[in-house]
């Protein structure tokens, strides 16, 4: 295996190792608890399956870890392409990564508003759940800022693929519609989330498009230069 398939295929690793991690963290944790407009309901299962709930905080500051390390083995893959353009990819990247750590500070204070009795004594158990409801809110909304970034670098993402020979250009493409649709889902959440139902099954299918398949290919494929003709 040469050193540019070597490269390849750890970026690839990396890059699939941080599928489960969000899907479970930023998919599964919050449909499993959050009950949609029945705060106190959303409190009570925090507090029944408080260990399922912090093992989902665990993983999103590991996804964030995890983030750092992807996008220096992406840029250490495709910095040779243009160095200009990888900083920009690295830069946009790693904008996301305070923002995923930050947003786990509410997902801590909810358990000690579920959890610790002397802050639980403050409050009635109407302005407690409500706070829940509003920190949990403040987490969600965290993340719709952070999708503005895991949109935005797939642009010089997809230039780098499109221009580097040693991939095809299709994955390219695919991660400049991903980044769209990542746009299209954040911004739309910010400015007119009454129609984030309607966005939302196109969103998700060109988030996934544009990342999933390049994550297996750059692990099982790899990179290939072209043969000089």
């Amino acid at each position: 295996m040469d050193d540019l398939a070597r490269r390849a295929r750890i970026a690839g690793g990396l890059y699939l190792l941080s599928l489960p991690l969000g899907v479970f963290s930023l998919i599964y944790v919050p449909s499993h608890f959050i009950v949609s407009h029945d705060q106190a309901a959303t409190a009570a299962r925090i507090l029944a399956e408080e260990s399922l709930f912090r093992l989902g905080v665990v993983s999103e500051l590991a996804g964030a870890v995890l983030w750092i390390l992807v996008t220096g083995a992406l840029y250490k893959l495709l910095s040779e392409v243009d160095r200009g353009q990888a900083w920009l990819m690295v830069v946009l990247s790693l904008m996301a990564v305070p923002i995923m750590l930050f947003v786990t500070l509410p997902e801590l204070a909810v358990l000690a508003l579920v959890h610790e009795p002397r802050i639980v004594a403050t409050f009635s158990p109407a302005q407690a759940q409500a706070l829940v409801g509003l920190l949990l809110r403040s987490h969600g909304q965290g993340l719709t800022v952070a999708a503005v970034f895991w949109g935005l670098w797939l642009f010089p993402l997809g230039a780098l693929i499109w221009c580097s020979g040693f991939l095809p250009r299709v994955f390219g493409v695919l991660a400049m519609i991903g980044g769209v649709g990542y746009l299209v889902s954040s911004l739309t959440l910010l400015l007119a989330p009454t129609l984030i139902d309607i966005v939302d099954p196109a969103t998700q299918i060109a988030t996934a498009a544009g990342e999933i398949p390049l994550m297996f290919w750059l692990l099982f494929a790899g990179a290939r230069r072209k043969s000089p003709q």
